[in-house]
Formats: C-alpha cells, structure tokens, sequence
C-alpha cells in the first residue's frame, strides 16, 4: 500500500491518543512522517507513540562491564578467593602431576575471574550499536524518543523483540 500525506490522514493521527507502529513492517518515510506530524504539531492532549522495533538495534552494542574482576561460582555469583594455598610437594616424581594439576586449577580460576556485566537501563539508549542492516530503526527510534524534548504531551515508548511470530513461523523452518 502507498503511503500518502494527505490532511485526512494528518487529522485522523492526530485524533489518536495511542499510535502504534511496527518498524519493521511500514515503510521508514511513513514512520518518519508520523513521529515528525507529531513532533511539530500543536498537541491538545496527552499522545503515546509505541515503536515495535528489533533487538537488532542493540545487536553490536559492547557490554558494559565493572572496573575489577571478580571471582565468580558456578552460579554466576561472586564468591570470596581461596586464602589457603596447596603448598607444593617435594617428591619429584609427583612434580609433573602436580604442575598439571596447577596449570588445570589456574585454568578454572581465570575462566571464573571475570568482569561482572552491568545491566542496561532506559537512560542508555544512546550507546545502541545496530547490525548494518538496521540502522534505519536506530533512526526512527532516535528521532521518536527526541520528539518528547520538543513536544511535552507526546511519551514514545520503543519496545524491541527478538524474532516474532505468529502467522510468519516460516522464518523458524531452518531452525527445526
């Protein structure tokens, strides 16, 4: 379907208290259009815009990650280091065993010393790095969630799913 700007379709967003659209399935002028209409125009009334987006959009974000390293248990959760040290043995013979013994605990202890990850927050929007192919969506996301800067009675809500369904399974048959 083509998308038109006429006055119809203006007036008929502007009616609206919620708008509702799915990036991924409208066309990037369309949606540019709206979040601009109510940008710029004269609100009355309380508007929410709520963008259905990707977590594509997040895809290539680095983590963010604590200052020290922590020594972490098997469940994730950071435990005390070990005080006690095994004193090395004097008998040759069990030196090799034990060396291999070493190099396997100070293995274990690397893989368990490891920058903690910091959860993202609402605030952190801005550090978002898309795949390539869907920095459109970071564009429209952007300039929705700059329009309430400008224009006080519109809340923008961008909501990001990994892969939908319902009614377009076919995008799971390689999968099973």
């Amino acid at each position: 379907m083509d998308f038109e700007r006429t006055s119809a379709f203006r007036e008929a967003l502007l009616e609206c208290d919620v708008i509702v659209y799915d990036l991924m399935s409208n066309e990037f002028t369309e949606v540019d259009y709206v979040i601009k209409t109510l940008k710029t125009s004269p609100l009355t009334s309380q508007k929410t815009l709520v963008l259905l987006s990707s977590v594509m959009t997040w895809v290539n974000t680095p983590p963010k990650l604590m200052d020290d390293p922590v020594e972490v248990g098997e469940d994730d959760e950071p435990v005390e280091e070990a005080e006690d040290e095994a004193e090395p043995s004097e008998d040759s013979s069990d030196a090799g065993k034990e060396e291999e013994e070493n190099a396997e605990e100070e293995e274990d202890v690397e893989k368990a010393k490891k920058l903690p990850v910091k959860y993202f927050k609402e605030t952190d929007f801005h550090l978002r790095v898309p795949h390539k192919d869907f920095e459109y969506l970071k564009t429209l996301e952007t300039i929705a969630m700059s329009s309430t800067t400008t224009q006080p009675k519109l809340k923008v809500h961008v909501m990001c799913s990994g892969i939908r369904y319902g009614n377009g399974e076919r995008i799971f048959y390689d999968h099973f």
